[in-house]
C-alpha cells in the first residue's frame, strides 16, 4: 500500500515538473473508429447487462481531448447515482486531462471497466456523425455492452487507474502502457464476477 502511494506521488511530481509548454498538445486527428472528443453519456441495456442487477452504466469513450475534464466534471455533478459502473473505450489523448478525470473517478469511488457501448440507435457506424450526436445529446442512451475489442490506450489508463474497483476482460485491446509492470504494481485488477465473458 505504501509502495502504490509512494509510485503515484512521483508519478504526479514528474508530471508536474513538465515544461508548460507541453500541456497545450496539439489537436490530433480522430483515430479511426472513435470520437475526436471525450464523450460521456448514461446508457441503459437489458436487465443485467453490466452485471447482476446492473442495466445503467457511464459510457466514456473517445479521445481524450484539452476539454475533456471540464466536460467530464460537468457531468458527474448531474449524476447523483454514484453506483453507475463506468466502461471506457478509448484510443488515450491528452495525459493532464486525464489524471484529473482520474482523479475524479477516483474521488467518486467509481467503478471502472472496459469495454464498448453499443448505441441502439445509431444505423451506421458508432461513430458516424449522426451517432455522436445521439451520444452527446444527453439524457439515457438505449445500448449494449460489447467486451470484444474494446481498448483503453495510452492516457486511458489513467482513467482505468483511477477507478476504486478495477475490472478488466480478457479480450480488450492494451498497449504497452497498459500491460508495463507499474499498472501491475499499481492498481489491483479483480477478475471480472458480473461481466460474462466472449
Amino acid at each position: 500500500m505504501i509502495l502504490r502511494t509512494l509510485i503515484f506521488i512521483a508519478f504526479a511530481a514528474s508530471l508536474a515538473a513538465l515544461p508548460r509548454g507541453l500541456s497545450a498538445a496539439p489537436v490530433m486527428p480522430a483515430s479511426p473508429g472513435h470520437s475526436p472528443k471525450l464523450l460521456i453519456y448514461v446508457a441503459k441495456g437489458a436487465p443485467h447487462a453490466c452485471g447482476p442487477g446492473c442495466d445503467r452504466w457511464i459510457a466514456v469513450e473517445g479521445a481524450v481531448d484539452t476539454e475533456a475534464a471540464a466536460r467530464i466534471r460537468k457531468f458527474l455533478r448531474g449524476v447523483k447515482d454514484t453506483g453507475l459502473p463506468f466502461y471506457f473505450n478509448s484510443p488515450g489523448g491528452e495525459v493532464r486531462q486525464a489524471f484529473a478525470i482520474g482523479r475524479m473517478l477516483r474521488a467518486r469511488k467509481a467503478i471502472g471497466r472496459i469495454g464498448q457501448t453499443v448505441v441502439s440507435g445509431c444505423a451506421g457506424a458508432q461513430s458516424d456523425g449522426a451517432c455522436l450526436k445521439i451520444k452527446a445529446g444527453g439524457g439515457e442512451i438505449e445500448a449494449r455492452i460489447v467486451m470484444r475489442n474494446a481498448m483503453c490506450n495510452s492516457s486511458c489508463g489513467y482513467l482505468f487507474m483511477g477507478a476504486r474497483l478495477r475490472v478488466k476482460s480478457r479480450s480488450i485491446q492494451q498497449s504497452p502502457f497498459m500491460t508495463a509492470s507499474c499498472l501491475r504494481n499499481f492498481t489491483d485488477i479483480q477478475p471480472p464476477r458480473s461481466v460474462s465473458r466472449p
